[in-house]
């Protein structure tokens, strides 16, 4: 999964890694958001199982995100196209010596 996000950083450059970017401070911020709330009982079981039961909720926000890594990777994966469709902008070119 890393070698698709290196090879997307390598076709989209800067928006590639501003995409993914977004996606982790939307994703922690989400979670620390929802653990300042109180509002556990809206993750789901297998994301809670990170939590720490002794630890700050900056640190219970980083487990989280740490967690949804994978998906944060696949989301950036699938979506980076699509928005580089809609902004105009293609894949940087390659070039290959023979």
């Amino acid at each position: 999964m890393k070698a698709k996000l290196t090879n997307l950083m390598e076709l989209y450059g800067r928006l590639g890694i501003g995409i993914y970017v977004v996606l982790c401070v939307l994703t922690f911020g989400v979670a620390f958001a929802l653990l300042r709330a109180g509002l556990q009982e809206l993750m789901p079981a297998w994301v809670l199982a990170y939590l720490p039961t002794d630890g700050t909720t900056f640190i219970g926000a980083y487990a989280i995100y740490k967690a949804l890594q994978l998906p944060r990777i696949a989301l950036a994966v699938l979506v980076t196209p699509i928005i580089a469709r809609w902004l105009g902008r293609g894949p940087a070119a390659t070039t290959e010596s023979a």
